[in-house]
């Protein structure tokens, strides 16, 4: 099998959020959207949405589109680090 039929490697994320004592730790594919590993990140740290606060991963000082995959944001090997930020929602 050559390298390119080989299937890529699963990418190790950490998601580091301000009120959690430790990150969220989770290995995924790197098709895997990112709006999905927010999803496992905020139930990891039994965030519930209240309509007034929304979520948003960050990356190198930049929100990451949730429809985006791990594969896309992972610049080099196989770690990806992002912060689990908060948005006040105006209404």
């Amino acid at each position: 099998m050559s390298a390119s039929e080989r299937p890529p490697h699963d990418i190790h994320v950490t998601v580091a959020f301000a009120l959690a004592t430790k990150p969220y730790e989770h290995s995924y594919a790197p098709t895997t959207p990112i709006s999905a590993v927010q999803a496992d990140a905020l139930a990891a740290f039994k965030v519930t949405i209240d309509g007034t606060t929304g979520y948003e991963l960050v990356y190198d000082g930049e929100a990451v589109p949730p429809d985006k995959t791990v594969g896309d944001v992972t610049r080099h090997g196989n770690q990806l680090r992002l912060r689990l930020c908060t948005v006040t929602i105006s209404g």
